[in-house]
Parts: C-alpha cells; sequence; structure tokens
C-alpha cells in the first residue's frame, strides 16, 4: 500500500522525467547541426580575388579547400568520394560556407538547380549561409535554407504517444490504488 509522501516522490519524478525530455527535444529543434562535424579553425593568411572579395564585404576566411571524406556502399561495392568547400568563413559569429562558381558548370539561379549543386552543404555543416562567387570572383549570392520542419512527417511521433499513455496509465493505477 502506498504511505504518506509516495504521490509526492512519484509525481516529482514525473515532472523530473517530463522536463528532461522537453529540454532534449528543444535542444534537437534548436540545433539540428551534424556533431561528429568541426570546422578546424587555421592561423593561416589568405590571398586571392575571392577572400578580397569576401574581406570587402566583412567576412573572415577561417579556412579554405574543406574537403569530407565519404563512402558509398552500393551493395558489395564500397566507393569513395569527397565533399570539397572552398572556404569557410566566418561575419558576426555565423558561419558561412563559400562556393566558387565554374565557368563549365555555371549555377542557375533557379529552386531546382541551387538545391541539387548547394543544399548538401547546408545539410553537412548547417551554416547560416551559402556563399556563392560568381565564375568571374567579382560578384557574390548570399543563399539561406529554410527547411519547414512543421510539415516533415514525424518518424518519432510513436515515442510521445507511447509516453503519453505511460504517465496516464501509471496516474490512473495510483488513482484506484488509493
Amino acid at each position: 500500500m502506498l504511505r504518506q509522501g509516495d504521490l509526492l516522490v512519484f509525481y516529482s519524478i514525473l515532472v523530473l522525467v517530463i522536463i528532461v525530455f522537453f529540454i532534449r527535444f528543444l535542444q534537437r529543434r534548436r540545433n539540428p547541426s551534424v556533431p561528429f562535424l568541426k570546422i578546424i579553425r587555421t592561423n593561416k593568411t589568405y590571398t586571392g580575388e575571392v577572400v578580397t572579395l569576401l574581406e570587402s564585404k566583412g567576412y573572415t576566411v577561417i579556412c579554405d579547400k574543406l574537403r569530407i571524406p565519404i563512402i558509398i556502399q552500393v551493395e558489395e561495392k564500397q566507393l569513395e568520394s569527397r565533399l570539397y568547400a572552398d572556404y569557410i568563413v566566418e561575419k558576426n559569429s555565423e558561419i558561412y560556407v563559400v562556393k566558387i562558381g565554374k565557368k563549365k558548370q555555371a549555377l542557375s539561379m533557379t529552386g531546382a538547380a541551387i538545391r541539387e549543386h548547394l543544399l548538401h552543404y547546408y545539410l553537412l555543416y548547417r551554416p547560416q549561409g551559402i556563399i556563392y562567387v560568381s565564375d568571374d570572383k567579382k560578384d557574390l549570392k548570399i543563399i539561406q535554407f529554410a527547411i519547414d520542419e512543421e510539415n516533415i512527417p514525424q518518424t518519432r511521433g510513436h515515442l510521445k504517444s507511447a509516453l503519453f499513455w505511460f504517465v496516464l496509465g501509471v496516474l490512473v493505477t495510483f488513482i484506484f490504488l488509493k
């Protein structure tokens, strides 16, 4: 049987568990960045047309030619590739990935073309934006992505539902044990 104070302990633990789940949920929503990826800051001095253009706009180059190795498994065969970022820059404590355009592969400024060429940088680095420098290195465009998380089908909804029913079951049990 329940003693005096047992319900207080139970409700305290229950509230603590709910608070922990809520805090973890908020942290995940606020910073969905990839935790394993660390941008390496170097003390190197950078020069060139692109660096001059970026610095004239107030950006500070953190690193250049960042290469991320990618291993791809296709059935039994393992393939290797890389993802290159031309520069990583910072402005007002916000990180941007810089991609320099190529004459042979000019980027069409359409939603589909930008998604195909630049979205993977956003998903990997979670920067404030992608800076696309034209192939003549005289103009830059800041491209920002926003993913509408409200309309993405949720696969974790079952956890919330299970937690709700568990808490409800425990509450009903305690009510009937009184």
